[in-house]
């Protein structure tokens, strides 16, 4: 299906949608003017334009056609001034030829006759008599004939209306007239030629054509005047600091437009030939040529068509000459036969590159290290320098889902040596940073630490790491080993920047960046450092002459570092106040290098100057606020978190990462509806944002809000998010969500097909797997997930329920001590240990742990999960509240530890506090599935049926698509008295869920106060085979049995009641019905 687009106008009126060709016929009309917003319909962003790729590019060919056709020669064009006087020659010529052979010419007058036989032939062809040739029609003649005849004038006011009705046309119909060859002798037997009215027509539609092209013209010199005006105002001056091009640059961007102006004029050329004759003497006119008009100074035009060329033309390989150098990882292949001598040449010329330290250098190491290990690959240190150099540019990859795959495939080959060999140990850690797994590249880090022999890069890539986690301590431990060298490596001065800079040491930085240039003055990556620290200062005079260096690098023809130029360049940009250029740098930046915190800069371009720099300031100090949030969160400091977070949003920009990092702190405290308020209000802002949309279906889902969760997934399956690989992956969890089990394995293989990396996909299959009882199948999974993510505790403690059920409790309970030695006195995994001494009937053990556990005195919710999970085991009511209160102290946004509360309060009769541990809930989660339905419980308990009315009301319209709603108000009603009612309600819930046991009870109560025990046994035989080990149901089984006469079932069932509840309070009422009956 054809993308198609909406339109919102100058005057703000939205139009559309449109199809390309639809578009282009509205901007060859002059009905839009390149200056408007564009959507891609039904959800995209609106966006200027110009930066939308396809239009732009039709549009381009557009003007290119039109300035091809034309042979009015504008003096004061800037944009590429193609040189149309051969063509204008060649047309004249042929007119006068044509005027030498048309020399018989049919008068007008003896036309008339035909002319009106012909006026209701419609839609036929404009035709000559075959034996006719004689005569010879002037077109020109018959057209200005017509008009005398049949005047109209033209509006100029271009409506809305007519917009559109242009645009549902689309492209005009062309009339290809067949004319006579003019070289043909004419014949004598024939003296008029037939013209019927389709000429006619033509000839109104291209009076209309030329009366539209004229006014385009003035329209079009208007603005070109009114632009000189402006452009001599602002008249680029090169001397100064807000400018990028110096005049050697122009020097060669005039012989580049030189060169791109004769390409056009022949490509033009080309296709004119291809066309008919008759159409191409339509399409060109000669005109008198405009005396010439004052023009603008050399260098402001070229500058001014090096830009407009640049914006327009973006993609053309004539107007771009760089082109960044994307890397392909790529397994090695073993030749068949090995030859260590050649493996050992190739590894030479790799390591001679790698040395080199730049980008295009260590892409030619890649191939000479890759062919290396294909000689000789067992033993091969290529292997290991292949696997680092992947890991240090892997920024620069081009399918980094697909390369990422392939490299850790050469990982796990190499996994055994990753403590012993230096470079693997690297490229091993910079796999797992890359691929948002920090903690186990810091893990992996320091195991190496304490048995390797680390280099100064190694320690360098430390300190970047530890800066990355917000760590200082750990950071200032490395940088002060750091500095006691005198020479280092590129990376250790970029890492020992970044650590002064998150202190706020910022000239402690810039002198570090200095030092790496004496050493290494031609690395792009310290000139960008450097960069950053210059544009801090407002020294843009400087960070002008830092962006020449590396453009004149040519940016190493890394993609990253390009992106980055552009990122730079497009400040620039936005500090001179060119809000267009910088709009685009901006928006092709992103093209090649995605990120939240460079569409935040494209969002805010408004601000210009001073205010610019106000701006990147404030979004400097958000990152160090976020920076410090996440450390905050790691340390279970969730208030202060909060604080720093929320700071982040609060500062005068609109900063997206920090909504961003708000709403997943938000989401992890169970703040789920501020979340949601805060997606809603992005998502209109960022329609098409993958962040914003996945992240609301996991706010929806997570608050159990299936419904509106399911018409986010329906848009989104609908729209060019579906194309994106977290597709898959946020679908198949809320399927795993809503127990769509099949659904979600169906859609979570598809993600880590898509993406091998995805550790959390692996984990929820292997969770569902796990709750099908398909154990091998679980274990297979998750041992991807480990592998991926070694330290996540929750994939360890799944292993061990999978090894329990399994090989048993002695082998999970091996395996939990063994991941103890990592991870000492985890409060997570000792409950683990304590549960499977429980369960394999080890009460001495389950004790010992479970003391151990208590001293520990931990702030971790997991602490506190164990003790509330212990204290259910031993059936401890007050044990479970004490545990959930203190439990809720640690983490408040807990609505599961809140809502088991409230079920024990309920049960030792504490009514008051469990309304008000409900209440906790509903603050957070006004629509949490069971919270209104457990506050109506409480109200029934207490008699107060009005209060319990109202509250499964509620229940009801918050959830509709679950039983508890229509059940809390059936039971309400049967006690109330108000049987219809009830019946009415209970029968929707059973008709909902077919085996819930509380409404298949009450209405059997229902059945049986109406004598209806046929109906009624059916309902407790139904809720029997849910629940065998409920005495409710079999006491009141004995007492059906008993109303339709069969004493044996009932007495059987009254024992059966008796033994499940030996304590029953009506025992003596019951042993007595079994005496009557058994005589």
């Amino acid at each position: 299906m054809s993308k198609k687009y909406r339109v919102r106008l100058i005057n703000d009126r939205i139009v559309g949608p449109f199809s390309l060709s639809q578009i282009g016929e509205l901007y060859k009309k002059g009905h839009i003017k390149g200056q408007e917003k564009i959507q891609q319909f039904p959800a995209g962003d609106w966006k200027p334009l110009q930066d939308e790729r396809e239009v732009k590019a039709f549009l381009a060919k557009i003007i290119s056609k039109k300035e091809s056709s034309h042979t009015t020669v504008d003096h004061e064009s800037t944009v590429a001034r193609i040189n149309l006087g051969n063509l204008k020659k060649e047309e004249i010529k042929k007119r006068k030829e044509k005027e030498e052979k048309s020399k018989n010419i049919v008068d007008l007058d003896d036309l008339d006759e035909e002319v009106e036989d012909e006026q209701d032939d419609a839609h036929k062809e404009f035709t000559f008599d075959r034996e006719n040739n004689e005569t010879i029609v002037n077109y020109e003649e018959l057209e200005k004939k017509y008009n005398e005849q049949n005047p109209e004038q033209l509006s100029n006011n271009e409506n809305e209306e007519e917009l559109n009705k242009d645009a549902e046309d689309g492209i005009e119909k062309t009339v290809v007239l067949k004319r006579p060859d003019l070289k043909k002798k004419p014949a004598s037997n024939e003296d008029k030629t037939v013209v019927n009215q389709e000429a006619l027509k033509y000839f109104k539609e291209l009076e209309r054509k030329k009366k539209e092209e004229e006014e385009r013209k003035q329209r079009e010199l208007e603005e070109k005047q009114k632009l000189e005006e402006e452009i001599k105002e602002d008249e680029v001056d090169f001397d100064e600091s807000t400018v990028v091009f110096d005049k050697k640059s122009l020097v060669a961007l005039k012989v580049e437009a030189k060169e791109l102006e004769t390409a056009l004029v022949e490509e033009e050329k080309a296709k004119e030939k291809s066309q008919v004759e008759d159409k191409k003497e339509e399409e060109y006119e000669v005109v008198e040529e405009e005396p010439p008009k004052k023009k603008m100074k050399p260098i402001v035009a070229l500058a001014f068509l090096v830009v407009f060329w640049f914006l327009l033309e973006d993609d053309s390989d004539k107007a771009e000459k760089f082109k960044p150098k994307y890397v392909k990882i790529v397994a090695p292949i073993t030749f068949e036969v090995e030859s260590a001598q050649k493996a050992k040449q190739f590894y030479e010329k790799g390591l001679a590159d790698y040395r080199k330290g730049s980008y295009i250098a260590k892409v030619n190491a890649i191939v000479n290290f890759k062919t290396s290990i294909e000689h000789k690959f067992k033993g091969n240190p290529a292997l290991g320098f292949l696997i680092l150099t992947y890991g240090e540019i892997f920024r620069n990859v081009s399918n980094k889902s697909k390369g990422a795959a392939i490299l850790f495939n050469l990982i796990k080959i190499t996994r055994s040596r990753a403590l012993t060999d230096v470079n693997i140990a690297l490229g091993t850690a910079l796999f797992y940073r890359n691929n948002g797994k920090v903690e186990s590249a810091i893990d992996l880090m320091e195991k190496f630490l304490r048995v390797g022999k680390p280099t100064l890069k190694f320690y360098a890539l430390y300190l970047d790491m530890a800066i990355d986690t917000g760590d200082l301590v750990k950071a200032k431990r490395v940088k002060d080993k750091i500095i006691e060298y005198p020479d280092l490596p590129i990376e250790a001065y970029i890492a020992l920047s970044k650590y002064y800079t998150l202190d706020q040491r910022y000239s402690d930085g810039k002198e570090s960046v200095l030092t790496g240039l004496n050493k290494y003055p031609s690395s792009v990556a310290l000139l960008l450092e450097l960069a950053s620290y210059q544009l801090r200062e407002e020294n843009l005079k400087a960070y002008q002459t830092t962006l020449k260096k590396v453009e004149a690098l040519n940016y190493e023809q890394s993609p990253r570092y390009y992106a980055e130029y552009l990122e730079n360049v497009g400040i620039l940009s936005a500090f001179n106040k060119d809000v267009k250029t910088a709009a685009f740098l901006f928006k092709k930046a992103l093209q090649i290098s995605d990120s939240d915190r460079l569409r935040s800069k494209l969002a805010s371009l408004d601000i210009g100057g001073g205010q610019l720099a106000t701006k990147l300031i404030l979004e400097s100090k958000a990152m160090d606020l976020i920076r410090e949030s996440k450390k905050l969160m790691k340390e279970k400091k969730w208030e202060l978190a909060f604080i720093e977070a929320i700071a982040a949003t609060e500062l005068e920009i609109n900063y997206l990462p920090a909504n961003l990092h708000l709403i997943d702190l938000q989401i992890k405290r169970g703040f789920y509806e501020s979340a949601i308020d805060t997606l809603e209000f992005l998502k209109k802002e960022y329609p098409t944002h993958p962040g914003v949309n996945f992240k609301l279906i996991k706010a929806l889902y997570e608050s159990n809000k299936m419904d509106e969760a399911q018409t986010q997934v329906n848009i989104i399956s609908n729209s060019p998010l579906k194309q994106n690989p977290l597709y898959y992956s946020v679908v198949g969890r809320f399927y795993e969500k809503s127990n769509k089990n099949i659904l979600a394995i169906k859609f979570l293989n598809k993600s880590v097909s898509l993406n091998p990396l995805r550790d959390e996909d692996y984990y929820v299959m292997a969770l569902i797997y796990n709750k099908s009882r398909q154990y091998t199948l679980s274990k297979s999974a998750l041992s991807e997930a480990i592998a991926l993510n070694p330290l996540n505790i929750e994939y360890k403690s799944l292993y061990g329920e999978i090894l329990f059920e399994l090989e048993g409790a002695e082998t999970a309970i091996g395996y939990v001590e063994s991941a103890l030695k990592e991870n000492r006195d985890n409060p997570k995994l000792l409950g683990d240990m304590a549960t499977f001494y429980y369960r394999n009937g080890q009460l001495a053990q389950f004790k010992d742990v479970k003391e151990r556990i208590e001293k520990l005195n931990s702030n971790d919710p997991a602490f506190y999960e164990f003790l509330i999970k212990a204290a259910q085991m031993e059936e401890n009511n007050e044990h479970v509240i004490k545990y959930a209160k203190e439990l809720i102290i640690v983490n408040p946004g807990d609505v599961e530890t809140r809502m088991t509360l409230a079920y024990n309060l309920m049960n030792v009769g504490r009514y008051q506090e469990a309304l008000e541990a409900i209440e906790g809930v509903t603050e957070r989660l006004s629509t949490y599935p069971g919270a209104y339905y457990l506050s109506a419980k409480i109200y029934i308990e207490i008699k107060n049926y009005a209060k319990a009315l109202e509250a499964g009301k509620k229940e009801k319209e918050n959830n509709p698509g679950i039983y508890n709603g229509f059940y809390i108000l059936g039971e309400t009603y049967r006690l109330m008295g108000k049987v219809q009612e009830a019946v009415d309600n209970l029968e929707l819930a059973i008709s909902i869920s077919p085996r819930n046991v509380e409404s298949l009870i009450s209405l059997g109560l229902i059945k049986i106060a109406q004598r209806n025990y046929d109906i009624a046994r059916e309902l407790f035989l139904r809720a029997k085979k849910q629940e065998p080990a409920n005495p409710k149901i079999r006491k009141q089984l004995g007492f059906i049995y008993q109303g339709v006469g069969q004493s044996g079932l009932a007495i059987e069932e009254f024992q059966t009641y008796l033994k499940l509840f030996p304590n029953a309070p009506d025992r003596d009422q019951v042993l007595g019905r079994i005496q009557v009956l058994s005589r």
